[in-house]
């Protein structure tokens, strides 16, 4: 559960504080297995051995971060960009939310917003103002966050908790620190001991943003991780590549084995019996021969098998694999099209939840700024976050042939503007490249005008 609904109008209190803190252990501890695993920390590495002696390989494989990378790529690699309605207050608002944007370094940002959705299933995003009165924002690690929206259908967002360990150096213990957000203001609290109540740690602060100035991002509704249903899978391509490893060991240290003879001596006479330092077994029966006792592997069974489950981790987690040959530069971008359809599908699930988390975002910085132009004028409007409209675009190789030919073959039917969309490659802002052509051709109007000839005169000149 990574959201937890109260009743509206219910007040946070230490002791609520505590009980919701307790509810998301379990929670907490899965986002922190995942992230586990995208640090290819897998399960693997927990294997022990009943004997000691025997070989035990660990190899865990990063698949998890593997589609986590490539699923994120795919989504936010290129910049998303932003189209505004054609209006003077809009044009107003989408020129300081650009700027903010920009202080933010707002492409980096929303990468990590992803990749933590794609690890965890959501992330979440903490605006706040910076010691300069700047609009910040950052994204926070997910089992840092306790998520609280009301009981209605519409899930309002009431509170935020963040909560988190600082270690102490001075007395060598953890304290827990605790950051509420309500639709108003901050409060701040601190737990020194395990058995101690919570303790204020300072007064409240007002922020501004006229609702909880968190946004949460949903990597798909059930807030599952793009890895998540295939880690059993992952376990088991480990344990197969693992005991593969063990079986080569087990063949480079097998026993040799001597039948009908006391075995072979050391320097002294005396009889080598030591069975595992030696690796040898002497068999004192009729008939004298010596041989290698191996394990026999059939390896065409064991390849099979782990061919099956790498075909199924990317089957299922809908991420493809980009080594195969059938992503050869030589495929066309339709047929690309048909080989990327698995992960299109899954990229538009997160399209639509991060479309709703940039919609808040921007409702957010939206009331900061009418708040501060209110502080100055009470006269001036309010902004109005929904004339803002993001643009996704896919991070693809593209056949810019291809693109040019689409973009004359639309000549006749699709305005100027919307046909350089297609030219992302090579105009990277539509709108700014309108503006130059029409300074061109304003240029080639102005030279091409002729002097006015006076009267008496040849050609202009007297």
């Amino acid at each position: 559960m990574f959201k937890y609904k109260i009743p509206k109008g219910t007040q946070m209190t230490p002791k609520l504080i505590e009980s919701l803190i307790e509810s998301h252990k379990n929670e907490k501890n899965r986002v922190v297995q995942l992230f586990e695993y995208y640090e290819n920390h897998n399960s693997i590495l927990n294997r022990k051995m009943r004997d000691s002696d025997k070989p035990n390989n660990k190899l865990p494989h990063s698949y998890a971060a593997y589609i986590t990378n490539l699923a994120t790529g795919y989504f936010v690699g290129e910049p998303i960009t932003y189209t505004v309605e054609a209006d003077e207050q809009a044009q107003k608002f989408y020129d300081e939310l650009q700027s903010i944007n920009k202080y933010n370094d707002e492409p980096k940002h929303n990468a990590t917003l992803a990749k933590y959705a794609s690890i965890a299933g959501y992330s979440f995003e903490l605006l706040y103002t910076d010691t300069n009165k700047k609009t910040r924002y950052k994204a926070i690690r997910p089992y840092e966050v306790i998520y609280i929206v009301d009981s209605t259908l519409e899930e309002a967002p009431l509170y935020a908790i963040r909560y988190y360990n600082l270690k102490d150096f001075i007395t060598g213990k953890d304290k827990l620190h605790i950051e509420v957000y309500s639709q108003t203001n901050i409060s701040y609290y601190i737990k020194e001991d395990e058995k101690e109540d919570l303790q204020v740690e300072r007064d409240p602060v007002v922020h501004n943003f006229n609702d909880v100035p968190v946004s949460i991002y949903e990597n798909n509704e059930e807030g599952i991780g793009d890895f998540e249903k295939v880690i059993h899978l992952i376990n088991s391509y480990d344990q197969a590549q693992s005991d593969t490893a063990n079986d080569f060991e087990y063949f480079t240290d097998a026993y040799l084995a001597f039948y009908g003879t006391e075995g072979p001596v050391d320097s002294n006479d005396n009889e080598d019996v030591d069975m595992k330092e030696n690796r040898m077994l002497i068999f004192q029966e009729n008939g004298s021969k010596a041989e290698w006792l191996i394990k026999n592997i059939n390896d065409t069974a064991t390849e099979n098998y782990k061919n099956r489950l790498d075909r199924d981790i990317h089957k299922f987690s809908m991420v493809p694999p980009m080594t195969d040959e059938n992503f050869a530069g030589n495929v066309s971008g339709e047929a690309m099209k048909y080989k990327l359809l698995g992960l299109e599908t899954l990229t538009g699930f997160k399209e639509q939840s991060f479309r709703m988390g940039l919609a808040r975002r921007n409702e957010l910085i939206a009331n900061t700024l009418s708040f501060k132009n209110q502080v100055i004028n009470k006269n001036l409007p309010t902004y109005d976050y929904t004339v803002i409209e993001p643009v996704f675009t896919r991070n693809v190789p593209k056949n810019n042939k291809e693109l040019v030919e689409m973009f004359n073959n639309l000549s006749q039917d699709v305005s100027h503007e919307t046909r350089l969309t297609l030219l992302s490659d090579i105009v990277p802002d539509p709108k700014v490249e309108m503006e130059k052509i029409k300074k061109e051709e304003g240029k080639k109007i102005q030279k091409g005008v002729p002097y006015p000839e006076k009267e008496g005169d040849i050609d202009g000149q007297e």
